[in-house]
């Protein structure tokens, strides 16, 4: 039987999984997490001219948060040490960002499933910890982990320009 967090954890991931498919990258489940990475997203930029890099990765930390506040940042207070130092990290070969997936007060919320959707309930958000001072973390309300928002950093990775 799987613990409220196995839950958390799991519908964190699907929610990840389902953003970069319908996003048309591809992902890679990290089985053992020794970086402070549980998946990476990949996407091949096909129209890429023969001298540009071709492939966008993000290396993502994926977590589950239970919270109903309705508007401004999110506070976050992120309680791996490790965790927290691996992803500030300013010299790693791919970027890596936290998503961190909210979910209802009301754990019978979380899902809902009909013959005609799934729904599973709230949104993701990214944030690149790159010069964090604090495990406490404001995560702007823009920052919706989505198809577009996905694209956009596959091609600031693909360009290896830096993610804000």
């Amino acid at each position: 039987m799987l613990l409220e967090n196995d839950i958390k954890e799991h519908l964190a991931l699907a929610y990840v999984y389902a953003v970069a498919s319908r996003a048309g990258c591809s992902t890679e489940l990290i089985r053992v997490d020794r970086n402070s990475v549980d998946i990476t997203v990949k996407h091949v930029d096909t129209s890429a001219g023969p001298n540009d890099v071709r492939e966008g990765v993000i290396d993502l930390q994926v977590k589950a948060f239970v919270h109903d506040a309705p508007a401004g940042a999110i506070s976050y207070y992120l309680h791996n040490e490790k965790n927290f130092h691996d992803l500030r990290r300013t010299r790693t070969l791919y970027p890596k960002l936290l998503v961190v997936v909210l979910l209802p007060e009301d754990e019978a919320a979380w899902v809902d499933l009909t013959q005609d959707a799934l729904v599973l309930r709230r949104c993701g958000y990214w944030l690149s910890l790159v010069g964090a001072q604090s495990r406490t973390l404001a995560i702007p309300r823009e920052n919706v982990f989505d198809g577009p928002s996905l694209m956009r950093l596959m091609s600031l990775s693909r360009k290896q320009e830096a993610i804000r």
